[in-house]
Protein backbone atom coordinates (compact mmCIF):
# COMPACT_ATOMS: atom_id res chain seq x y z
CA UNK A 1 0.00 0.00 0.00
CA UNK A 2 2.74 2.49 0.88
CA UNK A 3 4.58 1.70 -1.93
CA UNK A 4 1.61 2.86 -4.47
CA UNK A 5 1.08 6.13 -2.51
CA UNK A 6 4.70 6.99 -2.69
CA UNK A 7 4.75 6.02 -6.60
CA UNK A 8 1.78 8.55 -6.70
CA UNK A 9 3.47 11.17 -5.18
CA UNK A 10 6.70 10.63 -6.93
CA UNK A 11 4.64 10.78 -10.89
CA UNK A 12 2.84 13.88 -9.33
CA UNK A 13 6.36 15.25 -8.55
CA UNK A 14 7.45 14.83 -12.04
CA UNK A 15 4.72 16.33 -13.71
CA UNK A 16 5.21 19.13 -11.40
CA UNK A 17 9.14 19.39 -12.20
CA UNK A 18 8.20 19.77 -15.95
CA UNK A 19 6.08 22.53 -15.66
CA UNK A 20 7.97 24.27 -13.63
CA UNK A 21 10.90 23.32 -15.72
CA UNK A 22 8.85 24.52 -18.99
CA UNK A 23 8.69 27.84 -17.04
CA UNK A 24 12.49 28.21 -16.69
CA UNK A 25 11.75 27.87 -12.59
CA UNK A 26 12.92 25.21 -10.31
CA UNK A 27 11.25 23.72 -6.69
CA UNK A 28 13.04 22.46 -3.79
CA UNK A 29 12.87 19.11 -2.15
CA UNK A 30 13.52 18.78 1.09
CA UNK A 31 13.42 15.53 2.44
CA UNK A 32 12.69 15.09 6.80
CA UNK A 33 13.21 12.22 8.83
CA UNK A 34 8.92 11.59 8.22
CA UNK A 35 8.46 13.57 5.59
CA UNK A 36 9.77 15.64 3.10
CA UNK A 37 8.22 19.38 1.79
CA UNK A 38 7.89 20.90 -1.75
CA UNK A 39 8.72 24.58 -2.05
CA UNK A 40 7.08 25.83 -4.80
CA UNK A 41 8.48 29.27 -5.94
CA UNK A 42 5.71 32.14 -7.05
CA UNK A 43 4.92 32.65 -10.66
CA UNK A 44 3.93 35.62 -11.46
CA UNK A 45 3.56 37.80 -14.57
CA UNK A 46 6.51 39.19 -14.69
CA UNK A 47 8.56 35.98 -14.85
CA UNK A 48 6.83 34.52 -17.84
CA UNK A 49 7.22 34.61 -21.49
CA UNK A 50 3.83 36.29 -23.07
CA UNK A 51 3.70 36.97 -26.29
CA UNK A 52 2.44 40.27 -28.10
CA UNK A 53 -0.91 38.75 -28.62
CA UNK A 54 -1.29 38.24 -24.46
CA UNK A 55 0.10 41.83 -23.72
CA UNK A 56 -2.52 43.24 -25.68
CA UNK A 57 -5.31 41.16 -24.09
CA UNK A 58 -3.67 41.84 -20.72
CA UNK A 59 -3.90 45.74 -21.36
CA UNK A 60 -7.26 46.03 -22.47
CA UNK A 61 -7.76 43.93 -19.17
CA UNK A 62 -5.88 46.76 -17.46
CA UNK A 63 -7.77 49.91 -19.01
CA UNK A 64 -11.40 48.08 -18.97
CA UNK A 65 -11.86 45.18 -15.92
CA UNK A 66 -12.84 42.44 -18.70
CA UNK A 67 -12.89 41.00 -21.95
CA UNK A 68 -14.85 38.18 -23.62
CA UNK A 69 -13.67 35.59 -26.00
CA UNK A 70 -15.02 37.81 -28.76
CA UNK A 71 -13.85 41.37 -28.03
CA UNK A 72 -9.93 39.69 -27.98
CA UNK A 73 -10.49 37.77 -30.63
CA UNK A 74 -11.54 41.42 -32.48
CA UNK A 75 -8.10 42.90 -30.42
CA UNK A 76 -5.98 40.57 -31.57
CA UNK A 77 -7.16 39.79 -35.04
CA UNK A 78 -6.71 36.17 -34.78
CA UNK A 79 -9.23 32.75 -35.05
CA UNK A 80 -11.79 31.82 -32.40
CA UNK A 81 -9.61 28.49 -31.51
CA UNK A 82 -6.60 30.61 -31.65
CA UNK A 83 -8.39 33.16 -29.21
CA UNK A 84 -9.75 30.49 -26.89
CA UNK A 85 -6.16 29.17 -26.47
CA UNK A 86 -4.72 31.91 -25.39
CA UNK A 87 -7.23 32.97 -22.44
CA UNK A 88 -6.95 29.52 -21.09
CA UNK A 89 -3.26 29.94 -20.94
CA UNK A 90 -3.54 32.99 -19.23
CA UNK A 91 -6.26 31.29 -16.96
CA UNK A 92 -3.53 28.18 -16.92
CA UNK A 93 -1.30 30.41 -15.47
CA UNK A 94 -3.41 32.26 -12.96
CA UNK A 95 -2.50 35.64 -14.46
CA UNK A 96 -6.34 35.87 -15.38
CA UNK A 97 -9.75 34.37 -13.86
CA UNK A 98 -12.06 32.83 -16.42
CA UNK A 99 -15.86 34.24 -14.83
CA UNK A 100 -19.13 31.95 -16.32
CA UNK A 101 -19.83 29.79 -19.15
CA UNK A 102 -21.04 29.84 -22.57
CA UNK A 103 -21.33 32.99 -24.61
CA UNK A 104 -21.36 34.85 -21.14
CA UNK A 105 -18.31 34.01 -20.36
CA UNK A 106 -15.71 37.05 -19.40
CA UNK A 107 -12.44 37.11 -18.14
CA UNK A 108 -10.87 39.29 -15.39
CA UNK A 109 -7.27 39.85 -13.82
CA UNK A 110 -6.95 38.12 -10.75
Amino acid sequence: MRLKRVEAIGSGLRRVNSYYLSKGLNFEIEALPSSFVVKLPRISISNQKINDDSKLIMNYLNKHGEITRKIAEQLINKEKTTTATILNNLVDDSIIDKVGNGPSTKYILK
